[in-house]
């Protein structure tokens, strides 16, 4: 009896064994196969580590190979997040329930198919000093290095601000931004309807055919030239296109017309007013995306990598590691 009851025992511990080895084979088969999906491997992420204190914080992962990376700030409750293709997570268990310095705790996952996102609780408002990947090499992973340094609510606003976020940066400001976004709304159709009530008055006759895609064009040709976000831009914008239509086209004409010179003085400029604007515009985009007299938050927004290479590391930010 003795004897069938450790035959029994032995044949208990074989079985469990065995099927503990089988589903580590399934696990390890799983992820080869989440890492191959597509034709396409997927980088494997196989360890973290958080170092550092309040003041500066460093966090690293390791990854199977070189990953593209986006990282920005986001506030109440303040975070940081890390957007990357996707990835698998076969990192140990219970990896990110604590953290270090200004990071409380991390989490990770697929987002969407093709992303991945890990996501960083931090205790206080926090700047990113740098984020880069190092490349594989000497036998050492591939590592995604995210610096971490604590600022004051106030520079973390204006980073959200200037990151295109100026939204969430209103909304954790306190301001109602339903009540505001209704409130632009109506002052916008309110101002519209005025304007129209002018222009029926002065025309006395109100059609269609008025409105059609030239006036679009040349609405648009006047904002992107005065400056969007400022009103008194826009305003000079709209002078110098009314301008440019009804004054300086027509004396083009005369002008040219009494040189007598070739060709030009054949054309009717007014004909081609929507191919000069159309190059204006071109010309705008390259050289002044801002505009004549943008107001101050667009230009930041515009020129934030020119404003915060030294202070925020944009190298890093395109994934490549700072020199």
């Amino acid at each position: 009896m003795a004897i069938r009851a450790t035959d029994l025992t032995i044949l208990m511990s074989f079985l469990l064994l065995t099927g503990a080895e089988i589903a580590s084979s399934a696990e390890r088969t799983d992820v080869r196969a989440q890492a191959v999906q597509g034709g396409q491997p997927h980088p494997v992420a196989s360890d973290s580590r958080v170092g550092g204190d309040d003041a500066q914080t460093r966090f690293v992962m390791d990854f199977s190979q070189k990953v593209d990376l986006r990282a920005f700030t986001l506030a109440d409750p303040y975070r940081v997040v890390i957007d990357l293709p996707q990835v698998i997570f076969n990192l140990p268990p219970k990896t990110g329930e604590t953290g270090r310095g200004l990071v409380k705790a991390f989490r990770f996952g697929l987002v969407m198919q093709g992303g991945s996102r890990i996501v960083m609780d931090v205790n206080k408002p926090v700047r990113i000093d740098k984020a880069f990947v190092i490349e594989p090499a000497a036998g050492q992973p591939a590592r995604l290095v995210v610096d971490l340094a604590a600022t004051d609510r106030d520079s973390f606003m204006k980073t959200l601000a200037m990151e295109g976020r100026p939204l969430q940066a209103a909304a954790a400001s306190g301001l109602n931004t339903v009540t505001t976004k209704l409130l632009a709304f109506a002052l916008g159709a309110s101002t519209a309807g005025l304007a129209g009530v002018f222009n029926a008055s002065k025309l006395t006759l109100v059609s269609p055919d008025q409105f059609g895609s030239t006036v679009s064009f040349s609405i648009l040709a006047m904002v992107v030239l005065g400056g969007m976000g400022n009103i008194w831009g826009v305003a000079v914008g709209a002078f110098v296109i009314y301008t440019i239509q009804v004054v300086f086209l027509k004396q083009l004409n005369t002008f040219f017309g009494e040189l007598g010179v070739p060709i030009l003085k054949d054309l009717n400029f007014l004909q081609y007013q929507f191919l000069l604007y159309g190059i204006a515009l071109v010309l705008m985009m390259l050289f002044r995306p801002e505009g004549l007299f943008p107001s101050r938050r667009r230009k930041r927004e515009l020129h934030v990598h020119d404003d915060t290479d030294g202070e925020f590391g944009s190298p890093g930010a395109l994934g490549a590691a700072p020199e």
